[in-house]
Formats: structure tokens, sequence, C-alpha cells
């Protein structure tokens, strides 16, 4: 049996997370849990090697954008989760595609959280030697967005809470969109809070989708110049180039 922490119930081995919470659950005998080492981040040893040695993105699966690939669910299912992802915390997108009580949306939230927590709990370790930050949106300041409270959610469970570290000091057009991607725009467009929150610690960088990487590697940069001993990219989907996939995947869709 599994216990939850912080609801105190308990639950089948076969879950990983509360139901009611969105907690990992931990075994009963907390003996038989694995110990980590300090600079493990990924099940998979070899990617830990990778991202200890080397300057490398990490992604869970490729993503599709709808807009080129249209409504192909073979391609599109894991895209559409993404997508939903995006989505559900976008005031201006749910007021022109859905009215939804509170409730309702509640329950989207949730359960596509959960969706996402219980692939990375297969590929990563929830190692409390690791803070999680989070790429800001596109807007000046702080926005809500569902790759923030994924690593809220990832705080609870283990993580150091960084998510609130890394911020817009300027807005930046929507890279979806035809924004630019280059790389100067975007590293002045961002600033550090909470530097102790950070200094000499190992880093969970999350996105929720990377395109030429550039998000990622500007935040990645700034993580390290103010005092992060390691920082780790990892995006939900790496956007599908038939050219070039830079990144390194991490997960693969059932479907596929």
């Amino acid at each position: 049996m599994k216990f939850c922490k912080k609801c105190k119930m308990d639950h089948s081995d076969k879950k990983a997370f509360c139901d009611k919470c969105g907690m990992r659950l931990y075994p009963k005998d907390s003996l038989n849990r694995i110990l980590i080492k300090v600079d493990e981040i990924f099940r998979n040893p070899r990617h830990n090697s990778i991202a200890i040695k080397k300057d490398k993105i990490f992604f869970l699966s490729i993503y599709y954008p709808s807009s080129k690939y249209g409504d192909n669910q073979y391609l599109n299912e894991y895209s559409a989760k993404i997508l939903n992802f995006k989505h559900y915390w976008s005031k201006n997108w749910l007021q022109s595609h859905f009215t939804l009580s509170d409730d309702d949306l509640k329950k989207l939230k949730e359960d596509i959280q959960r969706y996402f927590l219980t692939i990375l709990n297969d590929v990563i370790y929830f190692n409390e030697n690791f803070a999680v930050c989070v790429v800001p949106s596109h807007e000046k300041g702080r926005q809500p967005s569902g790759i923030r409270s994924l690593a809220e959610l990832l705080s609870l469970n283990g993580f150091i809470d960084g998510t609130q570290v890394i911020y817009r000091v300027k807005s930046v057009p929507q890279k979806a969109d035809g924004g630019t991607r280059d790389y100067n725009v975007e590293i002045n467009s961002l600033s550090i809070k909470h530097k102790k929150r950070i200094k000499n610690k190992r880093i969970l960088l999350l996105d929720d989708v990377t395109t030429s990487g550039t998000s990622l590697k500007a935040c990645k940069e700034l993580l390290l110049n103010n005092g992060a001993k390691l920082v780790v990219p990892l995006a939900l989907g790496e956007t599908y180039n038939k050219f070039d996939m830079f990144g390194i995947k991490l997960w693969k869709p059932s479907l596929y």
C-alpha cells in the first residue's frame, strides 16, 4: 500500500499520485524508498550523465502544432494535451472557446496536471536536492500558466520551490504567433528574484513547448550567472522539425 502524507489516505500500489490533492504517494514502508544521488534527476543514468557533462535540452515527446498538422489524431493526441495544458490557464482563450463552470474548469486542470505529473514520475526522480524553476510567459511579470502550476505541484512533492525566481521585466511577442526568437531580446526581457533559492542549487528548468530552445537557453544562462550549480532544461514537447530535432527525447506515448 501507498499513502498520502497530506491527506493521510491509503492508496493502491499502482497509484503514483493522490486522487484528492495530487500529492506524490509514498510506500508505507519508507525503508523501501530508493536512495537518490545528489545530481540524479533522471531515472535513466545515461541522461544524468548528459545533463551534467553536456549542454543539452531534454523534452518528453514531440509536439505537432495544430496550425501545421490539423486534426490528425495520430499525430496530435499528445500535442492536444499540451495545447489544453496551455489553454486552460489562458483567460482570453477560455472566454473565446468555452463556457465552463468554475468546478468543471478546476477538474479539467486537475486532470491535465495529473496526466503530466504521472509522465514525469516515469522519467525523473522527485529529488529534494533540486529546485524547480519555470520559463515565464511572454507577458511582463509572473503570469499564471499551466507549466507554472505543474512546477508548483512538483515543489509540493519534494522539489525546492523556485517557481517565482524567473520573471519578465518586459513583455515580448508570443513566439507561437511569429514573435522573435532572438537570444538577446529574450535574455534582456528576463530577470531574477529570490536568488537565495537557487544559490549553489541544482535546478530543473521547465517549459511547455520548445521550438528553437531560445527561452530555455536564456533562462539557463540567467540561473547559472546568478549562482545555480547545475541547470537541467526540460520541455513537455519539442516542436516537430523534419530536419533538426535538437533535444533529447525522454518518453514515448503509447499510441506511437
